[in-house]
């Protein structure tokens, strides 16, 4: 009819982030390294885990720290100095890359006693593995 707007749709999706990791530990602390291990996620759009860490205790990892992240459930860093570091630890798929949407694990410690150098890299090679980045928001 005259003056009328045809119909229209809206979709909207969504996808919560992957639950919360169980059985996260730093283990395997060496000369400036340190391996990072967690219960393997059941996510089924898992895309990988991801470690944010700091020398200052109650950082928030959406604005502070750096991060490492890899495709299995095993993160290691290399070349950290000496110095007790707080991290937390999450799985992530492409939808909660955004750390701000994660679920983190609880705040833990490690103590580096013997540094291996002063800039830390993650096990995905570059720091960052195929994480998304701080502050990725995927929408549609």
């Amino acid at each position: 009819s005259s003056g009328s707007a045809p119909a229209s749709t809206q979709l909207s999706a969504s996808n919560s982030a992957p639950a919360s990791l169980s059985g996260v530990t730093s283990g395997s602390i060496g000369t400036g390294t340190v391996t990072f291990t967690c219960t393997a996620s059941g996510d089924a759009d898992l895309d990988g885990y991801i470690v944010f860490f700091s020398t200052t205790s109650g950082f928030d990892p959406a604005t502070a720290g750096s991060l490492a992240a890899a495709a299995g459930p095993s993160v290691t860093l290399y070349g950290l100095s000496a110095a007790t570091y707080y991290y937390k630890m999450a799985a992530y798929d492409a939808w909660s890359s955004n750390p701000g949407l994660l679920n983190l694990s609880s705040q833990a410690s490690f103590t580096i006693a013997t540094g291996g150098g002063s800039t830390p890299t993650g096990g995905g090679g570059s720091g960052g593995g195929g994480y998304g980045g701080r502050g990725k928001n995927v929408s549609y």
